[in-house]
């Protein structure tokens, strides 16, 4: 895969944040070796974040992890510096992270991986280096569907594998979700809602074409979670929750494609209108409507 000078800014939930660092990493360590950037060359955030349209922020964290592996070092005076050029198969290993990433989650929804795992076994299992193994391991954590084990080892946590585990849990959220709107501790939070709107128009407009299956995942789930959040139940909160964790791998595998997906975007869009407009009854009985839609969708 070839790294473009020009890197598309990714959401700041923690799973698709971890992407996009995996993301600059691998552009930092690409750019260093086709410039040919001797050793001590500085690198600074500003330049990196304009070369790479992206924010400082990301590009800070990209340099502390090329740093805690080796590729930069500082300077007495807390800069930045190349440590020492990559080589090719080091570059092909870091932007093959996405590729492990699919891999692994696959594997594990077929049952092809012990439920704990070395890091070594996943390095020789998917030829990936121990900062590979290392990024991805991270991701899967921040993404909770695996815990870190005393020394260098993972457990997998449950997650739904099986259509019919899935379809229950199309029909639990049937049963909460729409209800949740009709609570009598609902309490609009109309800020949230309109960035998650923002979110949805934005796949709408195009950016659906532009992201991951694990991006709309993030960004769908954010949006049913806030509208969780404004009916004031905690048990309501945490039971989507755990489902949502629980069903994270499996919706990378039904995931619809773009165009369709468009569609569910745009019922988000409209459902958002309709809580903003204060039609509470109107949104439970659309929000109802939607999931009993995709649930067929996605699992039949």
């Amino acid at each position: 895969m070839r790294m473009s000078a020009e890197l598309t800014t990714a959401s700041t939930s923690q799973g698709t944040d971890t992407a996009l660092v995996d993301q600059i990493c691998a552009a930092i360590l690409r750019f260093v070796h086709d410039e040919g950037l001797a050793q001590g060359t500085r690198l600074t955030e500003r330049a990196l974040a304009e070369r790479f349209k992206v924010s400082r922020s990301p590009v800070r964290r990209a340099l502390q992890r090329l740093l805690d592996e080796g590729y930069v070092d500082r300077t007495e005076t807390g800069r930045y510096q190349v440590a020492t050029t990559p080589d090719l198969p080091t570059i092909t290993a870091v932007e093959a992270g996405d590729d492990a990433y699919d891999r692994i989650v696959e594997d594990h929804l077929e049952g092809h991986l012990p439920d704990r795992v070395s890091e070594s076994a996943l390095a020789r299992r998917y030829g990936l280096s121990r900062g590979q193994v290392n990024r991805l391991t991270r991701r899967i954590s921040n993404e909770g569907w695996a815990v870190s084990l005393p020394g260098h080892g993972w457990e997998f946590l449950p997650v739904l594998k099986s259509m019919r585990s899935y379809q229950d849990s199309y029909r639990f959220r049937l049963m909460v979700e729409p209800r949740a709107i009709l609570e009598p501790t609902f309490e609009l939070n109309r800020a949230e809602l309109i960035r998650r709107r923002e979110e949805q128009q934005a796949l709408v407009d195009g950016r659906v074409y532009d992201v991951s299956p694990s991006e709309i995942f993030e960004l769908n789930t954010r949006l049913h979670g806030t509208i969780a959040e404004c009916s004031g139940n905690s048990f309501i909160v945490e039971s989507l929750d755990r489902i949502n964790k629980l069903r994270r791998l499996i919706e990378y595998r039904q995931a619809l494609n773009p165009d369709r997906a468009i569609v569910r975007c745009n019922e988000h869009v409209t459902l958002v209108g309709l809580l903003l407009a204060d039609r509470r009854l109107d949104a439970s009985d659309f929000l109802r409507e939607h999931l009993t839609t995709v649930a067929a969708e996605k699992t039949t």
